[in-house]
């Protein structure tokens, strides 16, 4: 969802990372769709990040690149796309759980 171009200083708004329709698109690997843990521990992750970000922008009109790219890279402990691994997480084991509840019913 992040695909745009930015020079690291440059102070990026919400309305920059939408498409012509005012979306934030999300695109996603043909792997994801090969189970439903997978759509929903991907798709959990993505709307983390995402609504951490809308928060961010809430509070404020503009970020700067690089403060962005930090909130979403890998390997950087306690940011948003760490984080989002503990809801893809939580995501799944909850579907696990009520998965496990239909069939005993």
């Amino acid at each position: 969802y992040l695909n745009i171009n930015v020079m690291p200083k440059e102070r990026i708004s919400w309305a920059r990372l939408l498409n012509v329709r005012e979306e934030l698109a999300v695109k996603l690997s043909r792997d994801v769709l090969s189970s439903d843990e997978a759509c929903v521990a991907v798709l959990a992750h993505e709307m983390h990040e995402i609504s951490g970000l809308r928060k961010l922008f809430d509070v404020r009109e503009t970020i700067p690149g690089e403060e962005i790219s930090r909130l979403v890279a890998p390997g950087i402990k306690g940011n948003l796309h760490d984080q989002a691994w503990d809801a893809a997480d939580t995501a799944v084991a909850r579907m696990r759980t009520e998965a496990g509840k239909a069939v005993t019913k």
